[in-house]
């Protein structure tokens, strides 16, 4: 567990598939992902994680600068 810089807010830090940390709220919202099973469609209730770039209230803080 770890505390944004920039607005205060519990955040953690998950690993990408190109195993880099980015970070993402600490508490976890539950969401519907859809799938295909025997001709139906299916909703299954999961854990996810929101980025915290979405959420926090000054994002820009820690955006990597564009080189000219």
């Amino acid at each position: 567990m770890a505390t944004c810089r920039a607005c205060g807010a519990d955040i953690t830090f998950l690993l990408t598939l190109r195993d880099r940390p980015t970070p993402v709220d600490a508490e976890p919202v539950k969401r519907y992902i859809v799938q295909h099973r025997d001709g139906r469609v299916v909703g299954i209730l999961v854990d996810t994680f929101t980025p915290h770039w979405a959420t926090c209230t000054d994002p820009d803080r820690f955006r990597k600068k564009e080189s000219a």
